[in-house]
């Protein structure tokens, strides 16, 4: 077992190594500011990250075959992020019918090599080593992940948007545009952090993981669907684990909804405030989470993913409603809201 982790650890750094050289050839050769700038959060995500959790941590501080494998993890989704955004750059740059679907391009490219990549490496890790991994952890670290490079593909995107603007005298007067993506930015940044910690805690724990009924139970063991749903579980635990944390993200995403609100209507100065609080309030959260001891995971078996749902709906409602200008969004908003809260206090078999 020593023997076959040693040579693991040394597999890591070999791959780490080459990886980081050819993404350094591949950037000398483009000589472009503006492609180094992209390639750099990847280089966070691919070089980094994967560094700091498989080895450091994983093989120096912990001696912990979990954590060297959630670096494994995060070396692959950086390592193929970094090629589809590449891969994207060049369609965009050579053919123009590609500029409106580059991001979804890069997108889809991630999220299906990534997930046959990562379902492949668990497998191997189970023949090799003859040790189940935490389910939770390794899903949770994907979707940090997912998550995290999601993030930077925005910020790209809105890279490109603001490359003819001035940047600096948009941010000093405040404009709620900007001030608007950036909060959506830190808050999915707070998720890749939800994310992250969670599975760090989770790595070394033997959870269970839950029983789904006999007539979901195909597609509920799909690694895919089992995958997604194990990691939305672990980031509604976590948001629910620390009262303080809770109740300023609760704070957060009503300035944002209100900040929304008044813009689509039209009122001038209100939602520069309810942005700029949002970004405060948001970057507290991420702080007091943070600070939060390693947490215990109690019932998380019976948990179900109800508000990360319920977020991930109501954040795209209200995006759109910002970007169409549909006040009637926000109507829709309300009906989902006021059924979401009754179908989470309609008893259940199973739920106390």
């Amino acid at each position: 077992m020593g023997k076959k982790v040693d040579r693991l650890d040394n597999a890591f750094l070999f791959v780490l190594s080459s990886v980081g050289l050819l993404i350094s050839f591949i950037q000398v050769r483009q000589e472009s500011l503006s492609g180094l700038v992209e390639a750099i959060p990847f280089l966070l995500l691919g070089i980094i990250l994967p560094f700091y959790v498989g080895y450091l941590r994983g093989a120096i501080e912990k001696d912990s075959l979990g954590e060297r494998i959630r670096g494994w993890i995060y070396l692959i989704i950086g390592t193929i992020s970094y090629f589809a955004l590449y891969l994207s750059s060049w369609l965009r740059m050579n053919y123009s019918q590609f500029l409106l679907i580059h991001s979804q391009i890069l997108l889809v490219l991630i999220l299906a090599l990534s997930l046959s990549s990562v379902y492949l490496l668990i497998r191997w890790v189970r023949r090799v080593f003859r040790r189940s991994l935490n389910q939770y952890a390794v899903s949770g670290t994907a979707l940090s992940g997912f998550s995290y490079a999601f993030v930077f593909t925005l910020i790209i995107g809105l890279y490109h948007d603001l490359s003819g603007k001035d940047f600096v005298v948009m941010l000093l007067t405040g404009s709620p545009d900007l001030l608007f993506w950036i909060s959506i930015v830190l808050a999915a940044l707070l998720v890749v952090l939800f994310c992250e910690k969670a599975s760090a805690d989770a790595s070394e724990r033997v959870l269970p993981v839950p029983r789904f009924p006999e007539r979901i139970r195909v597609l509920a063991d799909f690694f895919i669907v089992k995958g997604i749903f194990l990691g939305e579980s672990l980031i509604d635990y976590a948001f629910g684990y620390n009262l303080k944390t809770r109740l300023l993200l609760l704070l957060s995403y009503v300035l944002w909804l209100l900040g929304s609100l008044f813009w689509v209507v039209g009122v001038a100065s209100l939602p520069r405030l309810f942005f700029v609080l949002t970004i405060l309030v948001v970057s507290a959260a991420a702080i007091v989470f943070w600070r939060t001891g390693a947490m215990d995971f109690a019932g998380i078996e019976t948990r179900t993913p109800e508000k990360t749902y319920y977020f991930s709906i109501a954040f795209v409602i209200v995006v759109l409603m910002v970007l169409s200008g549909y006040l009637w969004l926000m109507g829709l908003l309300v009906l989902f809201t006021v059924a979401s809260v009754y179908l989470q206090t309609v008893p259940r078999p199973g739920r106390e």
